[in-house]
């Protein structure tokens, strides 16, 4: 009978599980291709999640694959959810290809003080002191309010306006058309969005 002296054998044992290592595949970190979740940039509520998913996406079949709880649905405005997650459910949703973005639930408190960045003529027309204070803040809603502006005419067709404003008058031999945009400027300091003077009222 033949003695293997036992150095040998542990020499041969290594031997064959580094080549073994070799011949295995290398698996990527693939954390780079995971979707990433935004944090809350207010107060988060804890546990809960607003998932938006790719166009055409199935916003029943996403939440069902990680059997969200307490779903909501956007219809008609976003292609998506908000439910209450788990870490493990979060992770999954990560991986599915469906998913374009997790952000973290907050609350949101509507305020009467806006903050810059501000147009100027909003930062300048509620204070008296003349260091400008980088923010804006009134008093009403402007609910029951008609705003009448004198000028070179208005673009009632603006985005901004939202269909609130109506046809301007004007004189005989003018135009309606704003053709130098100097009366679309102050109407949409008054009563546009995204910062008008006074707000619309909901």
């Amino acid at each position: 009978m033949r003695v293997v002296h036992r150095r040998l054998l542990l020499v041969g044992s290594v031997a064959a599980c580094l080549g073994a290592a070799a011949a295995l595949p290398v698996l990527a970190d693939d954390s780079s291709s995971l979707v990433k979740v935004t944090a809350a940039g207010g107060t988060p509520v804890p546990g809960r999640y607003i998932v938006t998913l790719k166009t055409g996406a199935s916003t029943d079949a996403a939440a069902k694959k990680v059997r969200a709880t307490g779903v909501r649905r956007f219809d008609g405005v976003l292609n998506g959810f908000a439910a209450k997650l788990t870490d493990d459910q979060v992770n999954k949703l990560r991986r599915d290809d469906r998913v374009a973005a997790i952000e973290q639930d907050q609350i949101v408190k509507a305020t009467t003080t806006q903050r810059a960045p501000l147009p100027w003529g909003l930062d300048r027309i509620d204070q008296r002191s003349a260091k400008l204070s980088k923010t804006y803040t009134y008093k009403s809603s402007g609910k029951g309010v008609n705003a009448y502006i004198v000028d070179t005419g208005l673009d009632v067709g603006h985005k901004e306006f939202g269909g609130r404003a109506p046809s301007p008058g004007r004189r005989a031999g003018s135009t309606a058309t704003d053709a130098t945009a100097t009366g679309t400027a102050p109407t949409s300091r008054a009563s546009s969005a995204p910062r008008p003077t006074a707000p619309p009222s909901p």
